[in-house]
């Protein structure tokens, strides 16, 4: 799969096979050279760091120069299109018994039978916080059911 600029009629589109965006079309009134965002890195016809981050696909994103017309398309000219890294998602599933051993052991309250050795429960209290660290840094999900 690869990004593809369509060059038919000033619009430009980054697409996959799977995955479609809307065109974006590139006139005076909504010129994209506005809505460059950082980070920015140094044009290559201005030699300024200018040349921001202005749109983001699936698969690749485009950066457009926010001072110099570049890229220029009444010159033929194309955004720079960077891919970018393919993601690979994974399942895990956990089970009610980790669920309900972590559970128990931030809640020790929640344990009625038999009491959780510590070392375990420092174990259980140790997953608990690399999953919560992980799912705060949006490096996985949880799906709650």
């Amino acid at each position: 799969m690869r990004c593809v600029w369509a060059d038919e009629g000033g619009k430009s589109n980054c697409f996959t096979k799977r995955h479609m965006k809307p065109d974006i079309t590139i006139d005076e009134a909504t010129d994209p050279r506005t809505l460059a965002q950082p980070p920015f890195v140094e044009c290559p016809r201005c030699h300024k760091q200018t040349n921001g981050v202005w749109h983001i696909g699936v698969r690749c994103y485009l950066r457009l120069c926010s001072e110099c017309p570049m890229p220029d398309p009444n010159r033929g000219e194309k955004p720079e299109m960077i891919s970018l890294p393919k993601i690979e998602k994974k399942v895990i599933y956990l089970d009610q018994h980790v669920i309900s051993s972590m559970a128990k052991a931030l809640r020790p309250e929640l344990q009625r039978t038999q009491k959780m050795e510590t070392r375990i429960q420092e174990d259980w209290i140790k997953l608990f916080r690399k999953l919560d660290r992980l799912r705060r840094l949006q490096m996985i999900v949880s799906l709650n059911h």
